[in-house]
């Protein structure tokens, strides 16, 4: 009897001893669960941070797109100017050889169509002036255009980065749940093993 008491004594107290140590690794798994979280957590901050980020970068290229636009659109505009001008131009020049043998008799004539030329002369080195501006806008537009094209690729990479780093954490968290259900079965069982065998005892 009372080496079937000592036995069960010793039993009992590598049973608390196992306990223990359980008891021990289901806290420490918590803690881990609970830095696992606070790191997702912020991954998510990130994230967002992130995609409101790129939202923005979205909307300027948006923006700068239909500037593009509106300056593609006077291009033609101004260049539709120039054929119409250019045809003006070619009319007089008709009306000039047309007029070569009565230069003596339509002096005056020949003076103010010289004079329309020479609007016509201002008019075109002003539009050429405003074609060079527009050309040198373009040219502005499409660095900005490559530097956000650089940028958004570079976020593309950091969100597949942290993409990757989320999948992990998961599957981690995963693994670490399933880990402590089983050793809360377990201590479960214990349990319900010294709760008969004390119940058996008595």
């Amino acid at each position: 009897m009372n080496n079937d008491l000592e036995g069960f004594g010793q039993w009992r107290r590598t049973v608390d001893t196992r306990l223990g140590t359980l008891e021990t690794r289901v806290a420490e798994q918590a803690s881990l669960r609970a830095q696992m979280d606070e790191d997702m957590s912020e991954l998510r901050v990130e994230f967002r941070a992130q995609r409101t980020l790129l939202q923005a970068l979205h909307d300027t290229q948006q923006e700068h797109s239909a500037t593009l636009r509106e300056h593609g659109g006077m291009l033609r505009e101004h260049g539709g100017m120039l054929s119409e001008q250019g045809a003006m131009l070619r009319e007089h020049s008709g009306m000039l050889s047309e007029q070569g043998a009565m230069l003596r008799e339509h002096s005056g004539m020949l003076s103010e169509q010289g004079a329309m030329l020479r609007e016509h002369g201002a008019t075109l080195m002003e539009h050429g002036g405003m074609l060079r501006e527009h050309g040198a806008i373009l040219s502005t537009h499409s660095a900005i255009l490559s530097e956000h094209t650089t940028i958004l690729s570079e976020h593309t990479t950091i969100l597949r980065d942290h993409s990757t780093i989320l999948r992990d954490h998961s599957t981690q968290l995963t693994a670490l749940q399933t880990g402590q259900q089983r050793i809360m079965a377990g201590v479960d069982a214990i349990r319900e093993m010294l709760d008969r065998t004390l119940n058996s005892g008595n």
